[in-house]
């Protein structure tokens, strides 16, 4: 759903067009398959960008990320790998073979000392071997709650909420993530503009000031309210590209080839950008 034009609307800053945006907080939720269908089109996504790189530069860096591609594609593996073991736990598991299954804390430490060796094309493989399990877990697993799932997911947070937004939403930043440290320009993809609503939505959900226009700039472009529609005006505007203000929003971290432009009132649009969504 995109926002429509309209002239003589009340959302306006001085020296802005008038136009109607759409209200943040009323994105829905995409529903579970599309979740699913998002997380393994940006887990494919990501082995095809992987399997064009040279040998060299897996460990080449590290990046703006302040990591190399390496790094990035053993958080990716491990996120999935998280989500696939505990999967198991969810049926009739014998108490001998929880170490065998639950992602602990000194099984993710020793995971990440093996990945740190293991040769690109293999590392390819355990993303999508563990990718493939986090999607069987989705399919299983949607109403449990999410907790069983990842150890360090946020608190109150559903396993339906894990599966359509989440996860798709960390292989996306990852897809991205690695192409910037690859020297490329990070592409929204055909799943983009789903990645971006749905962050919308979050910050929307946490927001607690004044009204602001949330314009996404470029593919997927558009405009966004968040905030109360009862007001007369929006305090602030912000223009930002759709790889920026997701991981801005996310992780807290600026990328280099986007940077946000502001209109309006400058402390409530930056208390808006420190506003964090789950990742």
């Amino acid at each position: 759903m995109e926002p429509s034009s309209a002239a003589g609307s009340r959302w306006h800053l001085p020296t802005l067009r008038s136009i109607v945006p759409f209200p943040a907080a009323d994105i829905p939720r995409p529903s579970a398959e599309h979740g699913t269908g998002m997380l393994h089109a940006e887990l494919a996504a990501v082995a095809r960008v992987l399997s064009t790189l040279p040998p060299e530069d897996w460990d080449r860096g590290p990046g703006q990320s302040g990591v190399t591609i390496r790094d990035l594609v053993v958080a990716l593996i491990l996120g999935s790998e998280e989500v696939g073991r505990n999967r198991k736990l969810l049926g009739p598991v014998s108490r001998s073979a929880l170490p065998e299954y639950a992602m602990t804390g000194s099984r993710r430490q020793r995971r990440i000392a093996e990945l740190g060796t293991v040769a690109p094309e293999r590392l390819i493989a355990q993303l999508e071997f563990w990718g493939h399990e986090a999607q069987l877990a989705a399919s299983t697993g949607r109403r449990t709650p999410a907790r069983q799932f990842r150890a360090n997911v946020p608190s109150g947070l559903s396993a339906g909420y894990l599966f359509r937004v989440l996860l798709p939403r960390e292989a996306w930043l990852g897809r991205g993530d690695i192409e910037e440290t690859a020297g490329r320009t990070p592409s929204p993809g055909p799943h983009g503009a789903e990645v971006v609503r749905q962050a919308l939505r979050d910050i929307a959900g946490a927001w607690a000031g004044p009204p602001v226009l949330m314009e996404i700039t470029g593919p997927p472009a558009g405009l966004w309210l968040i905030g109360s529609r009862d007001a007369r005006e929006a305090a602030a505007r912000i223009q930002f590209g759709a790889f920026g203000f997701v991981r801005q929003a996310a992780r807290g971290r600026d990328y280099a080839g986007d940077a946000p432009v502001i209109a309006g009132d400058a402390s409530v649009a930056r208390a808006l950008l420190a506003t964090r969504i789950p990742s």
